[in-house]
């Protein structure tokens, strides 16, 4: 009869293998010197520390509307660069640039806001929603049109010419 030397005193290594494997296992479930009678006395056991509560993120009708740069002068456009706090009903004069002559804020709430551009034999209508972003602004003619924010009193728009 042959006897068969293993390096696992006598255990196929398929067995020692499945062994140490199970072991491994038990050792992560545990933990390393976990427990609660582990530490200076039995069962003691250490308070958890409380984590910070996060602070509240705005929700969408909180969203700071930026303070625009030439306020609420409207006149400010007549030549199709501004950056104003609008209303619904404004009417906003932009002086003929590219055959726009006005743009009318139709709606504005916390979330949309619609508006309107007239010139002789133009007429466009746009509208922007919530989260108010560069890629949502509206391009009329050579002018564009960008929500930077709106709320229950109005709405922040950035009028430019477009390139």
């Amino acid at each position: 009869m042959n006897t068969v030397m293993t390096p696992f005193g006598g255990v196929p290594p398929r067995l020692a293998f499945a062994a140490a494997a199970v072991a491994a296992g038990a050792l992560l479930l545990t933990g390393c010197g976990g427990g609660a009678d582990a530490g200076s006395g039995a069962g003691s056991e250490a308070s958890p520390t409380p984590s910070p509560a996060p602070s509240p993120s705005p929700s969408p009708t909180e969203e700071e509307i930026p303070e625009p740069a030439n306020g609420t002068d409207l006149a400010s456009c007549s030549d199709a660069e501004c950056e104003v706090r609008v209303s619904q009903g404004d009417e906003i004069d932009l002086g003929g640039y590219t055959g726009i002559e006005e743009l009318v804020v139709d709606t504005v709430e916390p979330r949309k806001v619609t508006f309107s551009l007239y010139g002789p034999g133009i007429q466009f209508g746009g509208s922007q929603e919530a989260p108010f972003t560069e890629m949502s602004a509206n391009r009329f003619n050579g002018v564009t049109v960008r929500v930077l924010g709106a709320d229950d009193e109005g709405a922040v728009l950035h009028i430019s010419k477009s390139s």
